[in-house]
Formats: structure tokens, C-alpha cells, sequence
């Protein structure tokens, strides 16, 4: 089957070809000295990614064929810009756009009516990003296996500025589970000191929390079957090598871990750079991570017992967070 052929097959092909593409991107484009992936490999791979989730939105949930047509691709924006944003469009724009270049094919996107209505959308749209949509287990699974992929490169090893990356990769998984699993706001993320988690293998994490008011806040989270927030916390804190202090902390550019906690408003800036690295289309905040379990809003077979089944967690309470005097 040749790579047309399989970009335009049925939606059981998706995977296959995706995968196909990502490692043909990977290992064939963006090769350095000696055969080794050049640093740009793992930032290429991002843009890889959400091309490929646009790509898949306009051929498998619009249902068009590609190659496609201006008209077609004017049709698509019409009907779309009342879901997205006109800067999501555009991405959308630049990913269709790529294909036809790859493929060898005339790029529709550039015809002079596909611009006009861009332009128009742009300048007519009054799209407000959703600040509050809850945070699917769809968009959660998409994402930390995109982290755990990143954390656990075995080409990560092969240059100096990957420890960096590797490192924020087990961080943010860390951000993602904890928010999503325990309810967490930003500030409670930030706030948590190593010393607040006990965690054992009989029973799971207990975290301490310590709320404004004059008493504590303790929730249990047991050990899950799939994005467990314990095991990729223990993971953090062992490539930390510290005993106490803030649990997430910045880390600059070298690859160097800071020891002071991570401000509260970076966690919205980690969430969006996930979310566009694992090719999430959906806006993703603090406050939709939070609200994402709790909100009990997924689509088709995921709800809220269903979730909880797949990951093994049994006897989860209404209420997982006890004051305790």
C-alpha cells in the first residue's frame, strides 16, 4: 500500500500510518552527525503531531478525502469556526497545506478565495476560548501518553539539552494526573511539599493539604492500572534526588532544576504546551484539569464509572477530599 493510499484508508489505518509518518519525519528528515536525531527532531515532532490530529479531524470527522479542494476547504472552515478559533483554523490551514506539498499536489489553501474567507473569519470572529470546559479522559489519555513517550525516549540520552526536556516531561505528568485525579486548583498543585505525600505500596498516596482554613485536608489516592498520579510522582521525586522542599519546581533551559516551587500561573503556560505537543485540540487550563473527573461531561462511553473502572480504582468516594480537624 503506498502512502496515499494509506493516508486516504479507513479510520482502522489511522495509527498505523500516523506512526509510519511520524518515524519516517523523525528518523529520515531530521537526522544530525552520524545518523543521530538532531535536536529539532523532538521539536518537529510536535508540529508532526498536530498536523497529523488535523489532518485526521478534517478527513475522519468532517469526512472528506484527500486530495481535497478550495471549495471543500471553504466548506470545512465555515462549518468549523464556530467550533474553533481562527488561529486553530489556521493550524488546520498550515497542516492541509503540508500535505498537498508532501504529497506532490497542487495546495488548494493557497487559492485566493480560501484566503479571502480566512481573512474574514479572522476579522468577523468573536470566539472566546472556553477557559472552563472540563478536561476529557479522551484529551488526559492523549496527552500523558504523549509525556510518558517523551519522558522515556530512548534517544533522549544522546544530547545534552534532551535531560532538560526528559525532565519536564515527568514533571508534567505529574501536573496533569494530580490535577486531573485529585481535583487540584493551580495553587494547590504549586503549594505541595514533598514532606505533604506519604506513599506507600499497600495503600497508595495520602496528601496533606494544607487549606486557608484552621483545619486539614487529607486525600488518599490509591495506586491505578493506567496515568497513575503515584507512580509518576514517585518517579519526579526520584529524578529530583531531594528529601524535602517544593514538589514541582522550574527548570530552566540547561536542564537544571531550581529549588523554589513552580508560580501558580506557569501551570495554565505547562497545560497549553502539553496540549499543543500531543496535538490537543481543546483548550486546556488549571481549572478544566480540575473539573475534569468531577464534571462527569465525556462523550460516548466515558463517564465517570467507566473512567474509574478502566484505571482500577474501587471504592472511590463522592466526596475524595475528607476534612479532617
Amino acid at each position: 500500500m503506498d502512502e496515499l493510499t494509506s493516508m486516504n484508508g479507513d479510520r482502522g489505518d489511522k495509527s498505523s500510518s500516523e506512526q509510519t509518518f511520524i518515524n519516517e519525519v523523525f528518523l529520515n528528515e531530521r537526522q544530525g552527525p552520524k545518523g543521530k536525531p538532531s535536536h529539532s527532531a523532538y521539536s518537529s515532532l510536535n508540529t508532526v503531531r498536530s498536523y497529523k490530529n488535523a489532518i485526521d479531524h478534517y478527513r475522519f470527522t468532517y469526512g472528506k478525502q484527500l486530495p481535497t479542494s478550495a471549495a471543500s476547504i471553504i466548506e470545512y472552515l465555515s462549518v468549523s469556526r464556530d467550533s474553533f478559533s481562527p488561529g486553530t483554523l489556521q493550524i488546520h490551514l498550515s497542516a492541509l497545506s503540508d500535505w498537498h506539498s508532501n504529497q506532490g499536489f497542487a495546495d488548494p489553501t493557497k487559492d485566493e478565495a480560501v484566503r479571502e474567507f480566512m481573512d474574514h473569519i479572522k476579522r468577523t470572529s468573536d470566539h472566546v476560548p472556553c477557559r472552563r470546559q472540563a478536561v476529557t479522559f479522551n484529551d488526559l489519555t492523549i496527552m500523558d501518553d504523549c509525556l510518558d513517550e517523551d519522558a522515556h525516549d530512548e534517544h533522549s540520552e544522546l544530547f545534552l539539552p534532551s535531560t532538560g526536556e526528559q525532565l519536564r516531561s515527568i514533571r508534567d505528568r505529574v501536573i496533569l494526573l494530580l490535577g486531573y485525579w485529585c481535583s487540584l486548583s493551580a495553587k494547590q498543585i504549586v503549594g505541595l511539599e514533598i514532606n505533604d505525600l506519604e506513599i506507600s505500596k499497600a495503600r497508595g498516596m495520602l496528601i496533606n493539604l494544607s487549606p486557608s482554613t484552621n483545619h486539614r485536608a487529607k486525600m488518599l489516592v490509591p495506586y491505578l492500572k493506567h496515568h497513575c498520579p503515584v507512580k509518576a510522582t514517585e518517579e519526579w521525586i526520584a529524578a529530583i534526588f531531594s528529601n524535602g522542599g517544593p514538589l514541582l519546581r522550574p527548570i530552566n533551559r540547561w536542564g537544571e532544576i531550581k529549588n523554589e516551587k513552580l508560580h501558580s500561573q506557569s501551570i495554565n503556560l505547562i497545560l497549553d504546551t502539553v496540549a499543543n505537543n500531543a496535538g490537543v485540540i481543546a483548550r486546556i487550563t488549571s481549572t478544566g484539569l480540575s473539573n475534569g473527573l468531577t464534571a462527569n461531561e465525556e462523550a460516548g462511553s466515558w463517564d465517570r464509572e467507566s473512567i474509574l473502572a478502566h484505571v482500577g480504582w474501587q471504592g472511590y468516594p463522592s466526596r475524595h477530599v475528607m476534612s479532617i480537624r
